[in-house]
């Protein structure tokens, strides 16, 4: 590569106040003054934006957390009652399978509410790194720019601060665009799809936590216990309480039952509406987005190359 020697005034100038101003963006940018630009520009009210909403996520669902903590101790008590006027019946037979579908939701809860928390500890990882990040970038471009006009004949070198240039280029816009737009992308679209369906899913749930509350998760067991307890004067009584446990039974194993399929259907719903929010649709956007930030970026530090 040739030299390329200008006879215009103009062009040494041009060269100068080039530099001047990128050494000048350098310094605000170490200041934190450039970065206080950015923010009047929306990016402050982007990441506030973003703060409100994950932290209004993770509410919800702690709250669905602790709805489906309270309902998978209830039915581990039943699970673990017997009732017995002159024999054992394991009541857990009854609500195996519905414990194992609430377990299922939970664990996708527990999860979900993980990657929330994920989350909001990547953005404050972020917010430290993008301001020196940003000085990094701006500290390659210039190296670039000057290797360019000063150092022609250096090819290694105008390559490798050209690649520095674009990574770290990528880098900022990651991390002052991508990663917050991504997240709000994420969110608006899980506010249209998936949130109605996990609320729609926790109001079910709560009345299932209703309906298993202690004292009636605990009547069964304390029915047949009560039996055997009182005092029987005759063979009529013994009888009268069978069959009283007996209908009792048959009712329990029937709304255990109908309750089985419920919480099938709630344990799909959950899964899915978590797995979506929290990974498909954040990668989704994230992957879309970023080959065309890496076009821009690559072009746009290439014409500064040529």
């Amino acid at each position: 590569m040739e030299p390329i020697i200008s006879k215009k005034p103009w062009a040494s100038l041009k060269r100068l106040l080039t530099v001047v101003f990128l050494a000048g963006a350098i310094i605000a940018a170490s200041t934190g003054g450039l970065e206080q630009g950015l923010d009047h520009m929306g990016l402050a009210r982007l990441a506030t934006y973003n703060a409100i909403y994950l932290e209004k996520a993770q509410q919800r669902t702690l709250s669905g957390f602790l709805i489906l903590s309270a309902i998978k101790s209830s039915l581990a008590m039943l699970e673990g009652s017997t009732v017995g006027i002159g024999f054992n019946l394991q009541v857990g037979d009854l609500v195996q399978s519905v414990y194992d579908y609430i377990d299922v939701a939970w664990k996708a809860v527990l999860a979900g509410g993980t990657a929330i928390v994920i989350l909001k500890l990547l953005l404050q990882v972020l917010d430290l790194m993008d301001q020196w990040t940003l000085v990094i970038m701006l500290t390659a471009v210039l190296a670039l720019v000057s290797i360019r006009w000063w150092l022609p004949y250096h090819d290694w070198l105008r390559q490798m601060s050209q690649k520095t240039a674009v990574f770290f280029a990528l880098l900022c816009a990651a991390f002052y665009l991508l990663v917050p737009l991504t997240i709000t992308a994420a969110m608006t679209v899980s506010d249209l799809i998936t949130r109605p369906v996990i609320e729609s899913a926790y109001k079910e749930l709560n009345q299932l936590k209703k309906d298993l509350s202690p004292d009636d998760a605990s009547s069964l067991g304390e029915m047949g216990e009560e039996s055997a307890a009182e005092d029987s004067p005759g063979l009529l009584d013994f009888k009268s309480h069978f069959s009283k446990l007996k209908k009792r039974l048959k009712a329990t194993a029937r709304l255990l039952e109908l309750k089985a399929h419920s919480m099938a259907v709630l344990t799909f719903r959950l899964t899915a509406g978590y797995l979506f929010d929290c990974i498909v649709f954040p990668m989704a956007l994230f992957f879309c987005l970023w080959p065309i930030t890496k076009a821009i970026f690559k072009l746009a530090l290439g014409s500064l190359d040529h």
